[in-house]
Parts: structure tokens; C-alpha cells; sequence
């Protein structure tokens, strides 16, 4: 198989504006263990923004997107004909099934991905896509924002064949990572109270997580009035609009005694440690927004010890994509987890640039994009 021209968008530049040009590229044909997929869509997550912004450092250029679904058209040495044809959900955390933390069922903490993605290249430590300025960077193996992506087929989830692709991508980051932060991580169980700062795309998953396991109340939390709609549709029973009351106070309210389980899906240091003063005597506070790089973030040891509250990371909500992503759509199909309602808009990948404005202004919840 030949080296194809294709359409991607690439990030030449980080920092404001229109940092991200959608031009024709060429993509190499997979090598040993690899697959072509052709991408169906793509969503635009908070991580590609703040790649796009310089909060996050990357190898330029780079073909961002990680949240994406599609279909095998080509397998590279190693990987079953059998596969040509299949519907599959990309997932950025394919493991290499060998190290240690592979082999405690924790991929997304993969030695060699981490190694990899980290250079932007693929496993091999080379790129697959060029232009004639010589090598473009993939964003965690997968580099999505384009017509077609070569992944790791242990990137590359399989999923039924009726399998509504245009929402189903969303399972690659947003939905592992707010279901998963509930389920896997914190582990929450019913009646469990529940705070969650934070009512983007992930925040809301993370809500319909905690309504998922029946937890109760679920307090969702935000600056922007205009999110409270979204969260009570996904299930919070209360919101907290911060913009015109004291996060904590208003939690407190609802539960004097602080929750069970804080949530933290903003990215804000200041909102983390909001968060935490919101738990209980032995609750927990989970981080599943990422900062920018070199955030710290403070906590009161002698309350932390003291009263044996727990402070946790939630990296992709702890996901085992192969055992969970099958789960979440059974879910879905049964009406138990909502996948279209998170999606506010549908572009073109011409539309990047815009869609991210509107991700800043705080106007939307997930962008689908259709290359």
C-alpha cells in the first residue's frame, strides 16, 4: 500500500487565534500492528484546546484530536484480515501489554505510550504523516483530526456493527473520562453524595455517572447559569450557580456536613481546592480536570490525615477501553446513559478554529466533527 495525500487539520503554532490550518497532508500506509482507519468523526476536547493555547507542550507541528471513531480499511503486518471492515471507537490509551502497569489493567498509564506520546510519534519512534516540510506529529498515537488516521490496533476498540459512530466517538476521552472518574475510580455507590465543579462535556458525564450508580444528592456546580439546563437533564438533582453564591456555602446547604465526593472537571487549581473543602470527614476529592503544566494546588495536610479524606486522579476515569467501551454503549442503547444529548454541535473540521472559541466562551458542551 502507498504513501496517500489526505485533508487534516494541523497545529502549526500554540498560543491565540486561528493557530490551526486544515490542508492536505500525506499519511504513510500502517506498519506491524497498525491500522488505517477511516475516520467517521472526531470530537473536540478541552485537552486539544489546551494544546492549541500552549497551556500543554507538544512537538510541532501536530495533527491534534483523540476522541474519534471509524472504520478499518487497511492492516499492517501483524494484525488479522479479519479486521478490514470493522467499526471502531479510537482510544488513546492502547497499551503495549507488557509493562507493569499493562499488566495491572492500567493501559492509560502505559510505559510506551506515555514514551510515545510524549515525542508525538508513533510506538516505532517515527511518524506516519508529512508534508513537504518534512514530519507532522500525532497526538497520542492517534492524531484524529483528519480524513484517515494510522493507530495501534490495540487503539482501534471494535464495536457492533449498527453502532452510531457520530456519538460513539465521544467514548475515546469525554465519556470514559466522567463515567469512568464514578465508576472505576471513586468507585461510588448508591446514596453516596456527590458535588461536581464543572458542567462541560466531561462534567456532565461525570453527572450522568453519578446518577448511573444512584447516587444521591447529586450537587452539580458551575459559573455559567446557562449549564444549568444540561446538568439537571443528565441528573443532578440540585445546581449551584457560583457566579452569584459561594461554591462552598452553596454545597453546604445542601449538605451541611460536606459530600461524600468532589468532583473537580474545570482544569482550575483554585477550583480544586474549592472542591476539596466541600467533602466530609473521610470523603474524597477526585481530579479529573487537568491544569496546565506546573499547577499546584494546595491541601490541608493535618485536615487530610486527620480526618482520612482522600485525594485522587482520575486519568481517562481509570477506563479498560476493551471491557469498558462495549459496556457503556449496551448502556446507552437502554437508554441508561445519553450520548446524543451531549452533542451541541456538528461541524466541519474547516470549522476547527471556530468550534474552539466557542469551547473558551463556554457556548457549548461536545463538538462533533465530520472530516
Amino acid at each position: 500500500m502507498a504513501s496517500m495525500k489526505m485533508k487534516a487539520a494541523v497545529l502549526q503554532s500554540q498560543g491565540p487565534g486561528d493557530v490551526v490550518d486544515y490542508r492536505s497532508v500525506t499519511l504513510d500506509p500502517p506498519k506491524a500492528n497498525e491500522v488505517l482507519v477511516k475516520i467517521v468523526a472526531t470530537g473536540l476536547c478541552r485537552s486539544d484546546l489546551h494544546y492549541a493555547r500552549g497551556l500543554w507542550k507538544h512537538p510541532l507541528p501536530v495533527v491534534l484530536g483523540h476522541e474519534a471513531a471509524g472504520v478499518i480499511e487497511a492492516v499492517g503486518p501483524g494484525v488479522p484480515k479479519e479486521r478490514l471492515g470493522e467499526k471502531v471507537i479510537l482510544s488513546l490509551a492502547p497499551g503495549c501489554g507488557t509493562c507493569r502497569f499493562c499488566a495491572l489493567g492500567q493501559a492509560y498509564n502505559c510505559d510506551a505510550v506515555v514514551a510515545a506520546g510524549l515525542k508525538g510519534v508513533m510506538f516505532d519512534g517515527t511518524c506516519r504523516l508529512h508534508d513537504d516540510g518534512g514530519d507532522i506529529h500525532h497526538l497520542a498515537l492517534l492524531a484524529a483530526w483528519s480524513e484517515y488516521a494510522v493507530v495501534p490496533s490495540l487503539s482501534a476498540v471494535a464495536v457492533p456493527d449498527g453502532t452510531d459512530l457520530h456519538t460513539a466517538c465521544l467514548l475515546g476521552c469525554g465519556v470514559a473520562s466522567g463515567l469512568g472518574s464514578v465508576i472505576n475510580t471513586a468507585k461510588v455507590r448508591p446514596a453516596d453524595s456527590v458535588a461536581v465543579f464543572g458542567c462541560g462535556g466531561v462534567g456532565l458525564n461525570v453527572i450522568q455517572g453519578a446518577r448511573l450508580v444512584s447516587a444521591l444528592p447529586i450537587i452539580a456546580v458551575d459559573r455559567n447559569p446557562r449549564k444549568r439546563d444540561a446538568a439537571m437533564h443528565f441528573g443532578a438533582t440540585h445546581f449551584v450557580d457560583a457566579s452569584v453564591e459561594d461554591p462552598i456555602e452553596g454545597v453546604k446547604r445542601i449538605v451541611p456536613d460536606g459530600v461524600d465526593f468532589a468532583f473537580e472537571v474545570t482544569g482550575e487549581v483554585s477550583t480544586a481546592s474549592t472542591a476539596y473543602w466541600t467533602i466530609r470527614r473521610g470523603g474524597t476529592t477526585v481530579l479529573v480536570g487537568q491544569p496546565p503544566e506546573g499547577a499546584l494546588a494546595g491541601f490541608p495536610p493535618y485536615e487530610v490525615s486527620q480526618f482520612d479524606q482522600k485525594i485522587l486522579g482520575s486519568m481517562l476515569g481509570s477506563m479498560r477501553p476493551f471491557i469498558d467501551y462495549p459496556k457503556i454503549l449496551n448502556l446507552a442503547a437502554h437508554g441508561r446513559v445519553d450520548l446524543g444529548g451531549l452533542v451541541s454541535e456538528t461541524l466541519s473540521l474547516r470549522d476547527v478554529n471556530d468550534a474552539m472559541r466557542k469551547m473558551e466562551a463556554g457556548t457549548i458542551n461536545r463538538v462533533v466533527f465530520v472530516p
